[in-house]
């Protein structure tokens, strides 16, 4: 075999081979990674890794470049995050009472501009709310391997969400009002003429929002199918 048919043979097969990999997944692993590090876990670093690895074997060095670009704006915007001052530090450990939108998993407050985490979680559709309770801040990693309940805050907010920073606990619902404007009107639409079950399965399904679901709503169905199988 001749040099140059080999070197022709070389070339169709890397032109075979490359372009395979979209370019968002080293992007994705690459912003994951710096997030990860900025958070200081340190497979964050795997992470960044394996999307270089990726461009590389897809013979695209310009996507190992976008990955590790990704890695800094990723690191970058979780620095950003974090560095934010807690507008709600000034009341960690008082009673309060707070009033803000609530969307079935945090409660927004407009003055402060803050999110927060209730517990017991408020029974009540999304909405306006009047809750009263104590703030306090949230745990952080107590044992090896445990849940971080403050990381896990932190992953919930970004650049254009406000991250939540604290829960209040021992809460008591106040008051309530229905969603209003163009989400209470789509929900309001979703779910009417629907029996209570499909109606929050439908809600979780199109809005996300989980809080009229409960596996005891549900036992009959799981049996049903259990049955049936």
């Amino acid at each position: 075999m001749t040099r140059e048919a080999a070197f022709s043979i070389t070339s169709l097969t890397s032109e075979g081979t490359a372009g395979r990999l979209a370019w968002s997944v080293p992007a994705v692993f690459g912003v994951m990674g710096g997030i990860q590090l900025g958070l200081g876990a340190w497979w964050g670093a795997a992470t960044l890794l394996l999307g270089v690895i990726l461009a590389l074997r897809d013979a695209r060095p310009l996507l190992a470049a976008l990955a590790l670009l990704g890695a800094a704006l990723g690191f970058g915007s979780e620095r950003l995050v974090t560095g934010r001052a807690d507008p709600l530090a000034p009341w960690i450990g008082a009673q309060v009472t707070l009033s803000g939108e609530w969307d079935g998993q945090f409660l927004t407050l407009k003055d402060p501009r803050a999110r927060l985490a209730v517990a017991p979680k408020p029974a009540v559709k999304p909405g306006k709310l009047v809750v009263s309770g104590r703030l306090v801040a949230p745990d952080g990693q107590r044992t090896p391997g445990g849940f971080n309940q403050a990381a896990w805050l932190r992953a919930q907010g970004g650049i254009f969400l406000t991250t939540p920073t604290a829960i209040l606990v021992a809460a008591k619902v106040r008051d309530s009002q229905a969603e209003k404007g163009l989400r209470g009107w789509f929900r309001r639409g979703l779910t009417a003429g629907l029996p209570q079950r499909e109606a929050a399965l439908m809600t979780a399904i199109e809005l996300g929002d989980r809080n009229d679901i409960g596996r005891e709503d549900f036992a009959e169905g799981y049996r049903m199918l259990e049955n049936n199988s």
